[in-house]
């Protein structure tokens, strides 16, 4: 049985953050990467990329009609985007250390409209597939 997309997309923006969260190898690298941006910290701004098809996880202040009836969260083609961009926060009630050690439990913020990434049962009305959206309430992230 084939995973939804939407949760694929999920799953695989997850992985991507996995790697910017380890810090790289610039031996490996045919380029020297800038210390500066080896590490992934809280208040981090980031876009995750679907590793398969190059979308970016995306959303606007548009919400479902139906499910949930939280903001939309898809994924977009356009690299450029700048919907496209979540900051790194730490889990609800926590303070967030300098640095973001292996297994740390954090919450992704959209930048534009400040509503947290989210995850459902419901069905996506875009796909039939699981839904995730946007949440303004940080302790139901």
């Amino acid at each position: 049985m084939r995973r939804p997309l939407a949760l694929e997309l999920l799953l695989a923006s997850l992985l991507s953050l996995l790697f910017l969260l380890t810090p790289a190898s610039a031996s490996d690298d045919k380029e020297k990467i800038d210390p500066e941006f080896q590490a992934v910290t809280c208040a981090s701004v980031i876009k995750l990329t679907h590793v398969s098809s190059g979308f970016k996880l995306h959303s606007h202040g548009v919400n479902y009609g139906t499910g949930s009836g939280q903001q939309s969260v898809t994924g977009f083609p356009n690299p450029d985007d700048t919907n496209s961009y979540f900051v790194l926060r730490a889990a609800f009630g926590k303070e967030c250390a300098r640095g973001i050690p292996c297994d740390s439990i954090i919450r992704l913020e959209h930048l534009n409209t400040h509503k947290f990434l989210h995850s459902h049962s419901h069905k996506s009305p875009l796909s039939s597939n699981a839904e995730v959206s946007a949440y303004p309430s940080p302790g139901d992230s």
